[in-house]
C-alpha cells in the first residue's frame, strides 16, 4: 500500500507550492479527526477559507503559514529530500504552527522520508507515553533537536512503510472509519483527500 500510494502523494506534494499545501492542509484535517472526514473538511476550507470551522484552534495559523511560506518551504523540503536529511526535514516541519512531532512526522512521511506519524493510535500500540511526542518548541535548540532526533530514531526502527502498512491495517473499519473497511481503502484515502481531484 505505501509503496503504491505514498510516491503518488510524494510528487503530488513536491510539483508545486500548491501541491504542498494540499498535503499540509490534508495533515491538518488529520488533527483529533478521523481519517475519513478529511475529504468533507478540506472542502469547507475550499468554501469558508480560513473561517471553516474545521480550522479550529492552531490549525488556521498553520494553513495560512504554509500558504505564505510554501514558495520557501517547497525547495527546502527538496533540498533535504534529495540528501534524505530526516531529522532536518522534521525539525523544518514543526516549525508550521500546529505541527507537532507526530504531524510533522506525518507530512515528512508524506513526502518521502523515512519517518512517520506516532499518533494516539501508534503510542498506544507501542505501549509509549503521551510524552514521548511531546516537543517544546520553546526550548533551546539543542534540546529541540536531541528530541526530533530521539523520535525519528524510533520511527527508523521499523520504517515508513511499516508504519503506513500497519496503521492502515489497524484503523481500517473502526468507528471513526467505518466507510473505509479495509486497510486498502485507508491508504487510498489519503491519495483522494491530498489531491482531491474532480467529483471525489
Amino acid at each position: 500500500m505505501y509503496s503504491r500510494d505514498q510516491p503518488e502523494i510524494e510528487r503530488h506534494t513536491f510539483a508545486n507550492p500548491e501541491g504542498f499545501v494540499d498535503s499540509l492542509e490534508f495533515v491538518l484535517t488529520t488533527i483529533q479527526a478521523g481519517l475519513s472526514t478529511c475529504r468533507n473538511q478540506r472542502r469547507q476550507i475550499s468554501r469558508d477559507g480560513l473561517q471553516a470551522a474545521c480550522l479550529w484552534g492552531k490549525k488556521a495559523d498553520g494553513l495560512r503559514y504554509g500558504r505564505e511560506h510554501a514558495p520557501r518551504l517547497l525547495p527546502e523540503f527538496k533540498r533535504l529530500r534529495s540528501r534524505d536529511a530526516t531529522r532536518e526535514a522534521v525539525t523544518l516541519a514543526t516549525s508550521i504552527p500546529c505541527l507537532g512531532l507526530p504531524k510533522a512526522g506525518f507530512l515528512c512521511q508524506l513526502m518521502g522520508f523515512d519517518v512517520a506519524c506516532l499518533d494516539v493510535h501508534n503510542l498506544r500500540r507501542e505501549g509509549l507515553p503521551s510524552t514521548f511526542v511531546k516537543l517544546n518548541k520553546r526550548a533551546k535548540p539543542a534540546t529541540q533537536r536531541k528530541h526530533v532526533a530521539r523520535y525519528v530514531e524510533y520511527c527508523q526502527r521499523d520504517g515508513a512503510r511499516k508504519w503506513w502498512d500497519s496503521w492502515c491495517e489497524h484503523v481500517a473499519g473502526n468507528r471513526h472509519n467505518r466507510r473505509l473497511p479495509t486497510a486498502d481503502a485507508v491508504s487510498r484515502y489519503h491519495v483522494d483527500a491530498v489531491k482531491m481531484e474532480a467529483g471525489q
